[in-house]
């Protein structure tokens, strides 16, 4: 496989009904296992090139050249999983705004938790990143064969590919990725590091989302599940249990980290109970941010409803939701319509701030329990997560060892369930090389230890308050920490409504690259 661009310029083709150049499946590394999947494409503004393929250099295209317009690398991954790259035409990509506000867009493309060869995996945590820090070398390796800046590459992601461009963000140029680097050919005498870091609604910290999720959802001992996805129904007795336990573990691990508030700088907490101290007040202060933006924009007409406050506020109206239950591969979920929830009895609304009365009065009304007890390192290893840190000898595994410790908490109580479990437990988590791969994809763990000359200059995170993927405080703490670190800039906020997925009100995204980036 060659390195040079150039050596493709006769596959480059003018899309003259999106008014653009494209070029696509080039593969970015020189020892592919998996070619369809180690693969990017490109999409550039017409204006930038000639029919040749040659970049036009001097040209202009809103506040850009084509020599300094951003590039948005967009990873395609979502549930860790292996994924190609999608086509500007494909009904996920946002593409078009990328390009008509005069951006060069490229799509990537990585090895998952299932890829195999011959039979082996070789996709396992943490290949998926190295293989999109292989892509950002590629693309500086032919920076005279592209339209846009190499230097102002903004990385964006959802879900496992949120996580993932937080950590390009963070772990630039660590040396701890550097053997896995070579083995996949990747391009050494480059640098790997990124301008921004776009992270929506990131699946991250993933040993600790068992306690995280069981804190968030605490008493509530039935999961709605998805078809599909994840299984529902209502908790056994040994579940309550574990919740419970999980939930009070949390509080613990959430204090040890010490995060401040990003305003006042005074530390952040949860006390016992988990609904009081200043790290839950913290985030209620996002949230009610996030309904107040949505109610101010409702109120002036600026969102694409046909009713009012009023209505939002009483339940009177209907929205458009998407039908998870009826979700697609690689697709959007079809959109059904859905009579709204009358909203008064938890929160108010003076005309100018909106607050939310508890987070729990939310989530009764608004967001049903997703996830079964244990939502992310299965008991039974169900979760996609628990394929993840698979190896050759075994596809799932476990990998908390924060439930490990619960199942002997409640090993009196509970035999049976301690001894179905326990083992397999054990026998997972004492793995030599389990922390380490566990390290290097979680984003909390390397800010502590990144390079602040090679972080990401800015960040951007974004989540919805709809989401029942993980807990809100995910989010949270990767915006906390990264803030703490003191050398990028961090644009935090929820979004309401919002579920799984890109969230964001319309242009939002590209308006935070323009003021980045001129």
């Amino acid at each position: 496989m060659s390195n040079t661009l150039s050596l493709y310029q006769a596959r480059w083709s003018f899309d003259s009904a999106l008014d653009l150049y494209r070029l696509e499946g080039i593969v970015y590394c020189q020892n592919p296992d998996t070619p369809h999947l180690q693969c990017l494409n490109l999409y550039v503004p017409s204006a930038y090139m000639t029919e040749s393929g040659e970049i036009n250099r001097g040209a202009q295209m809103m506040n850009y050249t084509a020599s300094t317009a951003p590039i948005v690398f967009e990873n395609c991954i979502g549930g860790y999983s292996e994924a190609e790259p999608i086509s500007i035409d494909h009904p996920r990509s946002q593409g078009m705004q990328y390009l008509r506000a005069g951006l060069v867009y490229v799509t990537v493309g990585a090895r998952g938790k299932q890829t195999t060869k011959e039979g082996r995996f070789v996709g396992k945590a943490p290949i998926g990143l190295v293989d999109l820090k292989a892509a950002v070398r590629f693309l500086k390796h032919n920076r005279a064969y592209i339209a846009g800046d190499t230097e102002r590459i903004i990385s964006t992601g959802v879900s496992a590919g949120g996580a993932m461009s937080s950590l390009l963000g963070v772990t630039a140029n660590n040396p701890s990725y550097d053997s896995y680097l070579v083995q996949s050919g990747a391009i050494t005498s480059e640098t790997d590091d990124v301008f921004a870091a776009q992270c929506y609604c990131p699946i991250i910290d993933l040993e600790h989302a068992n306690m995280a999720y069981e804190w968030m959802f605490q008493g509530m001992y039935h999961a709605e599940g998805r078809p599909g996805i994840v299984q529902g129904g209502d908790f056994s007795p040994f579940q309550c249990a574990l919740s419970d336990v999980l939930a009070k573990m949390y509080l613990t691990y959430f204090n040890s980290l010490c995060v401040l508030h990003p305003a006042t700088a005074s530390a952040l907490s949860i006390d016992d109970g988990g609904r009081s101290g200043s790290g839950y007040d913290y985030l209620m202060e996002v949230m009610n941010a996030a309904i107040t933006k949505h109610l101010v924009m409702l109120q002036s007409g600026l969102l694409p409803v046909n009713y009012t406050v009023d209505d939002y506020l009483d339940g009177a109206y209907t929205e458009m939701v998407p039908d998870s239950s009826a979700a697609r591969p690689n697709m959007p979920p079809p959109m059904v319509q859905r009579k709204g929830n009358a909203k008064r009895a938890w929160l108010t609304w003076d005309g100018k701030s909106a607050a939310i009365s508890s987070l729990d009065a939310f989530l009764q009304s608004e967001l049903p329990r997703l996830k079964p007890c244990t939502s992310f390192d299965a008991l039974d290893l169900t979760q996609a997560e628990n394929q993840v840190f698979g190896r050759d000898a075994a596809d799932y595994v476990h990998f908390d060892t924060h439930t490990f410790t619960a199942l002997q908490v409640l090993a009196d109580d509970y035999p049976k369930e301690f001894a179905r479990y326990y083992d397999a437990f054990l026998a997972d988590t004492s793995n030599d090389q389990l922390k380490h791969r566990i390290d290097l994809i979680n984003p909390l763990t390397q800010i502590e230890f990144a390079d602040s000359d090679h972080m990401a200059k800015h960040f951007r995170v974004r989540v919805g308050t709809h989401d029942p993927h993980t807990s809100f405080t995910m989010a949270m703490l990767l915006a906390l920490t990264v803030k703490a670190k003191g050398c990028s800039t961090v644009d935090y906020a929820m979004v309401w409504d919002e579920d799984h997925g890109p969230a964001d009100y319309k242009s939002e995204f590209v308006d935070w690259i323009q003021s980045i980036a001129t």
